[in-house]
């Protein structure tokens, strides 16, 4: 393969390589992120003799 052989090749790849990055860049333009919701739990745990002493029905004691 000649020098010259070698620089068609080359410009060859690299025109591929323009249309390929040309059509990524439109694909990633046009592409909108997904909305999420995000949610937490967070548990509060006691043990038995530390909740004796609140009303079993009144969840605000347990959080005081």
């Amino acid at each position: 393969m000649t020098q010259d052989d070698r620089i068609k090749r080359l410009e060859e790849e690299i025109a591929y390589l323009r249309k390929d990055m040309n059509a990524l860049i439109k694909t990633v333009n046009t592409f909108e992120p997904e909305t999420h919701t995000h949610l937490t739990f967070i548990t509060d745990t006691k043990s038995c003799t530390e909740c004796k002493n609140y009303s079993q029905t009144n969840l605000e004691d347990l959080f005081n």
